[in-house]
């Protein structure tokens, strides 16, 4: 949901989300960023609904979400409102990251040799 609010933020707020970092607004670059944000932010959703895409979910969510964690720890001293979006992305991508290792190595038995 961080993703997506990120990417229809971008669409929707570019203007004023450059405004507050005090770099220039570029339209087209700001809709582009948004609709790939909203695309991993669906991709990283779908793990919720069936377990086969989980994988996807991690492999997309969890590397973008550490980014954008990593990113948002100086902007606390620029724009706090992206600081908090961004620290709260790097926290679940971890938290994410951390339950699907859990669940990988510690959830199911080792299966046989027939599948069963």
């Amino acid at each position: 949901a961080l993703l997506i609010a990120n990417g229809a933020g971008s669409l929707v707020n570019g203007a004023w989300v450059a405004e507050n970092l005090g770099e220039q607004h570029s339209p087209h670059a700001f809709a582009e960023g948004g609709l790939a944000l909203i695309a991993v932010g669906i991709a990283v959703a779908a793990g919720a609904l069936r377990r086969a895409w989980l994988p996807v979910s991690v492999a997309a969510g969890v590397p973008l979400g550490i980014a954008f964690g990593i990113r948002g720890i100086p902007e606390t001293q620029e724009f706090a409102a992206g600081a908090a979006l961004h620290l709260g992305q790097g926290a679940v991508a971890v938290a994410l990251g951390v339950l699907w290792w859990r669940a990988r190595r510690y959830g199911r038995e080792p299966r046989d040799e027939e599948g069963a």
